[in-house]
């Protein structure tokens, strides 16, 4: 059975015809019983273990074991031929990752994916990293929206303004601005990233709900605090953009560090071949697997992540589970997932970030410091950056919309 209704009828009586007449089939709070129902819809694969770093098939998991989750297929899903002409000039103008798709696109998309919904029967529907999946999504059920930035903190990251006179940028903004404000929740990483939604998009403050992602590479047990390194300390650095971790500037501290007379080693992992130094103190290491990651974070002192981009990094994340001091640039969410001073220390990002970045290595090794530092990140992991409070997180929210929309009803 489908379901035509005229071009102008608001969504709200669309979806309300869907519901009636059987294409959704839609629980109240008085009426469910058992495991919420959950559509997730993310345009990347839930069972590839590296997928957006590992997070995604993390988030699945944990969603799983919450919820009875469908997920609705979007590898067949296309970009319209007049968007594939305009992203060959976008793209020569800075245009953005797929993760958002332009207006024809996404129109498209959903469309296809609302068709898709009405065959499940679900209590709500959760996006995960693919706010332009979701943009036209025509649903009875509430959305929730999963991110770890915004367009705007992207771009701003990588230091390109955005310009009102720039079509592209504005195009992206206000799909962006559209997925969220119909968004019954906004769940993000940090609040770096939500107070961008905030003030840049307008998204009530109330909709907006502060949990992080767990580790990438979570460990076997909890860790306790580490003692301090022995006679030649590790230090690790996962690179695979190179520019954007500033690998040069990473070498660079490793350089003035054994300068100084530090006999330190340090291994990169991420990059199969050497780039630019030759020195045998450095391993270079491509790309692992999740067992293989393990094994190489047991086996190391510091972890520095220099980014001059990054959101809420994984890396980061991981650290801390593991209990491993971490000297980091301060910028995105970095400030909120190391404890400065505590956790490890943040270097400021300018033509010194090398320089202090050997400073604070430096610091941290020295054996009261480290093990002081060590047993921080153990005591933060037991508290936050937990898959289970993160689960928990969008369940509640789940829930708490579900609720919402039931009473928003005649």
């Amino acid at each position: 059975m489908t379901a035509t209704l005229p071009s102008n009828r608001s969504s709200s009586i669309r979806s309300f015809y869907l519901s009636s007449t059987g294409l959704f089939r839609v629980r109240s709070p008085d009426t469910m019983s058992g495991v919420l129902r959950a559509a997730l819809v993310t345009p990347w694969d839930v069972n590839a273990p590296r997928a957006f770093s590992g997070m995604i098939h993390r988030a699945y998991v944990t969603l799983s074991e919450l919820m009875d989750v469908t997920v609705l297929r979007t590898d067949d899903l296309k970009t319209s031929f007049p968007d594939r002409i305009g992203g060959r000039f976008g793209s020569r103008n800075g245009w953005p990752d797929p993760l958002w798709a332009p207006a024809l696109t996404s129109l498209s998309h959903g469309r296809t994916l609302t068709k898709r919904l009405a065959s499940v029967d679900v209590d709500v529907v959760v996006e995960l990293f693919g706010s332009g999946l979701v943009t036209f999504l025509d649903s009875p059920v509430p959305l929730l929206c999963v991110s770890d930035a915004t367009f705007r903190t992207t771009w701003e990251l990588r230091g390109t303004p955005v310009r009102r006179r720039d079509f592209f940028r504005r195009e992206t903004e206000f799909l962006e601005r559209r997925s969220r404000i119909q968004s019954a929740r906004c769940l993000v990483t940090s609040e770096w990233a939500a107070q961008s939604l905030i003030n840049d998009y307008g998204i009530p403050s109330e909709k907006c709900i502060v949990s992080p992602f767990g580790p990438g590479i979570v460990p076997p047990t909890v860790q306790s605090g580490r003692s301090a390194p022995g006679s030649r300390p590790r230090i690790l650095a996962v690179i695979r953009d190179w520019e954007r971790k500033q690998g040069r500037v990473v070498l660079e501290a490793f350089r003035i560090l054994r300068e100084r007379g530090l006999d330190v080693e340090l291994t990169i992992v991420g990059q199969s071949e050497p780039r630019e130094s030759q020195e045998g103190s450095i391993t270079w290491i491509g790309a692992l697997e999740t067992d293989q990651v393990a094994e190489i974070y047991q086996q190391h002192d510091v972890v520095v992540d220099l980014a001059k981009r990054n959101c809420a990094s994984v890396v980061l994340s991981d650290a801390t589970a593991w209990a491993i001091p971490v000297v980091a640039t301060d910028v995105g969410a970095a400030r909120e997932m190391v404890d400065h001073g505590q956790t490890g220390l943040l270097v400021a990002l300018d033509d010194n970030t090398a320089e202090s970045a050997a400073r604070s290595i430096e610091a941290i090794l020295e054996p009261e410091s480290y093990e002081r530092m060590s047993k921080a990140c153990s005591d933060r992991a037991r508290t936050t950056g937990r898959w289970d409070l993160w689960g928990q997180s969008v369940l509640a929210a789940a829930e708490d919309a579900i609720r919402e929309r039931s009473a928003q009803r005649p």
